[in-house]
């Protein structure tokens, strides 16, 4: 669930949401 949302953040979101989200998660 988390993993799919992640990824669509990735191609969604820009590169500094989803570093940020990542950063976040991990």
């Amino acid at each position: 669930m988390i993993k799919d949302l992640l990824r669509r953040q990735h191609i969604e979101t820009p590169s500094w949401a989803f570093g940020n989200s990542g950063t976040r998660f991990k």
